[in-house]
C-alpha cells in the first residue's frame, strides 16, 4: 500500500499545478497599436509572444505590468492587421483567448497550442471556442481535478455525491460569474495559495470516515477556484452581452469536462475492493498539495 501511494505521489509530482489565470491577448488599434498580453503559468514557460503581422514594426520590447505574467508592448502599423503568427518556445500544448479592438467591433479568436490568431475568417465557431477552452482548461488544473475526486471518494451515496458535487459548482459558477461581469482585477498569487490549502484539507478529510463534509465547506471551496478562473477575464477587452456569452459558454466548457471527469472517478472507484483507491488518492493529493501550497507561497512575495 504505502509503495503504491509512494508511487503515485512520484509519478504526478511532474504534472503542473492549476495555474488558474487564462493566457489572454488583447490588441487595441484604436489610437496606434497597444497589447496587452495576460499568460498563465505555461504560456509563460513557453515564453508565448505575438509576432508584428506583415506591415507592422514593434515600437518596444514587452513591459511587465505590476507582475512578470502582465506585460504590454506597441507597434506601428501601416494597415489593418488581420492575422497575428505566435512565437513560443518548445512545445506550447495551451489555448490563448485573444481580442482584436478596433473603432466599430471588438473581434474574438481562441488559439490552441500556439496556433495563428486569422481576423479576417467569418466568425461561426466562437462560441465552440469559448467552451472548448474552458474544457481545456479544466483538464490540465491537477488540482481542481483531484479536489473533485476527493469528494467523489468521500461521497459514495448517490444523494451525497450530488449535493456535494452541485455545492463545489454552485460556489465556483458563482464566483468566476460574479467577479468577471463586476470587472475586478484579482491577484492570482495568494488565490492559487489558498486553493492548494483547501485541497489539503479535502485530503484530509477524505481519511476520516466519520467525518462528515459540510456543504457550506463545498460551496466555500467551490467560491475559491472560481476566484482563480475569473481573473482570466479580467483583460478580456469585452464588454456587454459579448462578455456575458463568453463568460457561460466557457464556465459550460469547464462544468462539461467536470462531469466526464467525476464519472470516470467514480467508475474507478467502484470497480476497486476495500478502500484501496481512496487512500492511494488521499495521500497522493495531500504530498502534492503540500508541496503545491510552499511553492505558491513563496510566490506571494513577487
Amino acid at each position: 500500500m504505502r509503495a503504491l501511494v509512494l508511487l503515485l505521489i512520484f509519478a504526478s509530482t511532474p504534472a503542473h499545478a492549476h495555474r488558474m489565470g487564462l493566457a489572454r491577448l488583447v490588441i487595441d488599434q484604436r489610437d496606434g497599436v497597444t497589447l496587452s498580453l495576460s499568460l498563465n503559468g505555461q504560456a509563460a514557460k513557453h515564453r508565448l509572444r505575438p509576432l508584428p503581422p506583415p506591415g507592422c514594426v514593434r515600437l518596444a520590447g514587452w513591459t511587465p505590468l505590476g507582475d512578470a505574467l502582465h506585460l504590454t508592448s506597441k507597434w506601428n502599423c501601416t494597415q489593418v492587421i488581420q492575422s497575428v503568427s505566435l512565437s513560443t518556445q518548445g512545445r506550447y500544448e495551451g489555448s490563448l483567448m485573444a481580442a482584436l479592438i478596433s473603432d466599430s467591433e471588438t473581434i474574438e479568436r481562441v488559439s490552441r497550442g500556439g496556433a495563428d490568431l486569422d481576423f479576417t475568417t467569418q466568425n461561426t465557431s466562437i462560441s465552440t471556442a469559448h467552451f472548448h477552452a474552458g474544457a481545456d482548461h479544466m483538464i490540465k488544473g491537477w488540482d481542481h481535478l483531484l479536489l473533485i475526486a476527493l469528494i467523489a471518494t468521500h461521497h459514495l451515496s448517490v444523494p451525497t455525491l450530488l449535493a456535494a458535487t452541485l455545492a463545489f459548482t454552485g460556489g465556483h459558477a458563482l464566483s468566476l460569474t460574479a467577479v468577471t461581469l463586476a470587472g475586478f482585477d484579482l491577484r492570482l498569487a495568494p488565490i492559487e495559495a489558498c486553493i492548494a490549502l483547501s485541497l489539503m484539507i479535502m485530503a484530509w478529510l477524505s481519511l476520516r470516515v466519520e467525518a462528515k463534509l459540510p456543504l457550506a465547506l463545498l460551496l466555500g471551496f467551490g467560491l475559491l477556484h472560481g476566484l482563480g478562473l475569473a481573473s482570466g477575464f479580467s483583460t478580456t477587452g469585452l464588454a456587454g452581452w459579448e462578455l456575458v456569452r463568453a463568460v457561460a459558454l466557457f464556465n459550460l466548457g469547464v462544468e462539461a469536462a467536470q462531469v466526464w471527469w467525476l464519472l470516470g472517478v467514480v467508475l474507478l472507484i467502484r470497480s476497486i475492493p476495500g478502500q484501496l483507491a481512496q487512500h492511494a488518492l488521499a495521500y497522493s493529493a495531500g504530498g502534492l498539495s503540500a508541496f503545491w501550497l510552499i511553492q505558491r507561497c513563496f510566490a506571494l512575495g513577487t
